[in-house]
């Protein structure tokens, strides 16, 4: 029994070696293929943030966010359209202040772009901005004026418009914004002074008087422009707004045709024979009227 055992293990041992050799001996093409490793697949991370261009200008961004701002204000757009066309063109602006931090005319695009949607601490804060940059450029307080105006802010946009005739004098545009909105806030000797800076007598107590009127100081409108009329007795648009008799309740002050710059540059004083000089703090307040011309007068270059 124990010879037989023996013989069955040696004859197990002796066929194991002699598959290992055939094994060994059989072709490569024969050979079982071997199982690929288990690829892990990478998942590519997601893309920046474009950076702007550094190679556009920053005048060109600017231009660009105009041109969609446009876009924005076509007749018959849906809203959400709009303030899409709106956020794209803040982002052109961003992206010149991006190229040029100190590049004002993008501060105030954006300062236009926010007032053009009624959010005036965003449009006067861009502003401000552009003021710090380039404190000097009578332009931009002009802007900044004007949109504390639409605001109905007269203190802050009289003080705006204020600093913007003085850093550019003689500048009729200037003078004519400031002198608007002094008659605006009821300051009707400012008024008068400084729009006879910008035009003749008669038309800055023409438009005085348009001013009183929106202001429903309808008996002073009444003087100033008798007053109008006897420093220029052919002046008829003073004449046909004095034949009227209710207010003016459709549109603000407007700016007339100055062509002749005031040949005096003081205080106005009627003639002797000339109704009394007004004072203005005894007129009392009228409901307030907003003037078109104030808010939306053009920016000068």
């Amino acid at each position: 029994m124990d010879g037989r055992w023996k013989l069955v293990v040696a004859g197990g041992i002796l066929a194991g070696a002699v598959g290992c050799n055939s094994m060994s001996k059989r072709p490569a093409d024969q050979m079982p293929a071997a199982v690929p490793p288990q690829q892990v697949t990478k998942t590519a991370p997601p893309p920046a943030a474009e950076p702007p261009r550094t190679d556009l200008k920053p005048t060109t961004y600017v231009s660009m966010g105009a041109l969609t701002e446009q876009a924005a204000n076509e007749p018959d757009r849906p809203q959400a359209e709009r303030d899409a066309f709106h956020r794209q063109a803040r982002q052109s602006y961003q992206k010149a202040i991006k190229v040029d931090p100190k590049f004002a005319p993008a501060y105030v695009a954006l300062g236009e772009s926010y007032m053009a949607t009624g959010e005036r601490d965003q449009a006067q804060a861009w502003f401000k901005k552009a003021t710090e940059i380039a404190p000097n450029d009578p332009a931009l307080w002009s802007e900044l004026g004007a949109a504390q105006a639409r605001f109905k802010d007269w203190p802050a946009a009289i003080a705006s418009l204020t600093r913007a005739a003085q850093l550019d004098p003689g500048n009729k545009s200037a003078e004519t914004r400031l002198g608007l909105a002094q008659a605006r806030a009821g300051r009707y000797e400012d008024a008068l002074n400084t729009l006879a800076k910008a035009m003749p007598e008669a038309e800055a107590r023409y438009n005085v008087a348009r001013m009183m009127k929106h202001n429903q100081h309808t008996e002073a409108a009444g003087v100033q422009l008798q007053l109008a009329l006897q420093a220029d007795p052919a002046f008829e648009p003073a004449r046909a707004l004095l034949a009227e008799r209710n207010p003016i309740s459709e549109y603000g002050v407007q700016q007339a045709g100055y062509q002749q710059p005031a040949a005096a540059q003081a205080p106005i004083a009627p003639a002797a024979a000339a109704p009394p000089r007004l004072d203005p703090v005894q007129l009392g307040g009228g409901a307030p009227i907003e003037p078109a011309a104030v808010g939306v007068a053009g920016r000068s270059e």
